[in-house]
């Protein structure tokens, strides 16, 4: 039997004032000033006893036993004020600035407040009296760029991230009679600078549209600097507490996206639009304290790291004979008993030993950076085409190429005796005397031996894909047999998703489901018939 109750208490200000000045006609200016205040409390309480006397009765004095209790509270505000003036000059050129300054509960009071401000503006070319002579196929020209700072101070459930907090708990030691013993931790270690993460975006681009309309688009390309990003820096284990929440790291982002759309009617009754939709982007880590030169691993990060490396064992192939294995770099700091089928791997430092070195930048042993998991060059197509009562949308997705190792995991497929079961396709392509061309190396029966299955580059997979997302096809029905029928609209469709993809990576991995910590169910593909009436 378990009670619980949550309670939350949220209080929220808004003011907002706007003005719009009386100006010549080639002018407007608007502004708007506002203030934002938040205060939240939340309280929880929870009781349980898994000893109930009778199922009939459920409720917390009908069980015996030990019941314990368990409850908590926090509390967080917020506070700021903001303004936005927007001008505009004959619909040629346009500026607009914002800007807020905000404080937060989360931060020490010397820290807590910040200002973000952002400025944009844009040339509207097309309308300028010398682009006059290219009205009849230039329906609009426009660049415009912008530069703004947002502040982050969101840390999850931590609401009092700079003060030290010391833990409770219970322990069963010797001597106490069975009791368990109360004890207090200290508390850990806190930041005494904590502030906001600032994120500084820079953006320049173009709107265009020409013919009439039939071809239209935009084109952007930025930098995202995160300065001070809140993290947690990793200590030596020898500190005895945890590493407390800081401003540890800066990130910068760079890329660009494009839309473009073509839309035509080639009839009164045919008429067609495509939209393509295309982005890519890169991440660097800027600034990181890792004075031990660490390799990457969860909070830990080195500058000049772009985000999301994968770093493993170039591999050369799976030992065919005995002789080779014999020949080949000693490989026994990653497993033992080697033998034909198994795995070999390149002697990258030339030691004449396979190891992880000593998980250092300067010392990673045999490994490398062997792909990186950051879609690169993600797009989608969108497509409509009319035909009379007819009409049918199209819309694909994709992305060209992203690195994914697959995890050894349980109830995640692709290697074997996970979940304690092994794949039939792993059996049908494992290494054996008379298969020798096989991707995998052969089969061995404990499940904890990973010695063949070290991230490494035989089974990257490129989770680049193309899928046909979304199918959409329609029928409406005349006019004249709804005055027939008495109906008012009449609309037969059929709808699919997941109908089709292409894609690199291997059977049966999907480039959409793998990101999942588990992989419980196969994309599935979805096929609706039905109607849509209005009476």
């Amino acid at each position: 039997m378990v009670f619980f109750e949550f309670f939350s208490r949220p209080y929220v200000i808004n003011a907002v004032a706007d003005y719009k000045f009386d100006l010549p006609e080639k002018h407007k200016l608007n502004t708007m000033i506002g203030y934002n205040q938040e205060w939240g409390q939340n309280k929880f309480v929870r009781a349980q006893n898994n000893t109930l006397i009778t199922p009939l009765i459920q409720d917390l004095n009908a069980t015996i036993g030990l019941q314990q209790t368990f409850g908590g509270s926090n509390h967080m505000s917020l506070r700021g004020a903001f303004y936005r003036v927007n001008y505009i000059f004959d619909d040629r050129y346009l500026i607009e600035s914002n800007g807020r300054y905000d404080g937060t509960s989360r931060f020490p009071a010397e820290d807590r407040f910040g200002f973000f401000p952002s400025i944009s503006a844009g040339w509207r070319i097309s309308n300028e009296d010398w682009m006059s002579g290219s009205s009849n196929w230039l329906d609009e020209l426009k660049i415009r760029a912008s530069y703004g700072t947002l502040g982050n101070q969101l840390l999850g459930n931590n609401f009092y991230p700079y003060i030290p907090t010391m833990g409770i708990g219970q322990s069963s030691f010797m001597m106490t009679a069975g009791q368990r013993t109360p004890f207090v931790s200290p508390a850990g270690l806190v930041s005494p600078t904590l502030t906001w993460e600032t994120v500084i975006s820079q953006n320049l681009g173009i709107d265009f549209a020409l013919f009439g309309g039939k071809l239209s688009g935009a084109f952007d390309v930025f930098t995202r600097d995160t300065k001070d990003m809140l993290m947690r820096r990793e200590y030596p284990s020898i500190l005895g507490t945890g590493a407390p929440q800081s401003n540890a790291a800066d990130l910068r982002t760079y890329g660009w996206e494009m839309e473009l759309t073509y839309r035509n009617q080639f009839t009164s009754d045919l008429n067609y639009d495509v939209t393509l939709a295309l982005s890519d982007w890169q991440s660097t880590i800027t600034r990181f304290e890792n004075p031990s030169g660490a390799l990457p691993a969860s909070n830990i990060y080195y500058e000049g790291q772009m985000l999301n490396e994968i770093w493993g064992y170039e591999t050369v192939g799976i030992f065919q004979t005995q002789e080779a294995v014999d020949n080949a770099a000693d490989q026994s700091a990653l497993g033992a008993n080697w033998r034909p089928g198994d795995i070999q791997y390149a002697d990258l430092n030339n030691d004449g030993r396979i190891t992880p070195g000593n998980n250092t930048l300067e010392n990673p042993g045999d490994r490398r950076v062997i792909g990186n998991s950051t879609p690169r060059y993600s797009f989608g197509v969108n497509n409509n085409l009319q035909w009379r009562n007819f009409n049918l949308n199209l819309f694909f997705q994709g992305v060209w190429s992203r690195d994914h190792w697959p995890t050894s995991g349980n109830w995640t497929w692709f290697f074997p005796f996970n979940a304690g079961h092994v794949e039939r396709y792993f059996i049908e392509d494992s290494w054996s005397e008379d298969n020798r061309d096989a991707y995998f190396p052969h089969p061995h029966i404990s499940t904890n031996d990973k010695k063949n299955i070290q991230t490494q580059s035989r089974f990257l997979q490129n989770a680049g894909y193309i899928r046909l997302k979304n199918v959409n096809l329609g029928y409406n029905l005349p006019y004249r047999w709804m005055e027939t029928i008495g109906f008012q609209s009449a609309n037969i469709y059929f709808a699919g998703m997941n109908l089709w993809e292409y894609s690199p990576i291997r059977p049966p991995l999907d480039p959409e489901t793998i990101w999942a910590g588990a992989i419980e169910y196969p994309m599935q593909r979805i096929y609706t018939l039905g109607a849509r009436i209005t009476f």
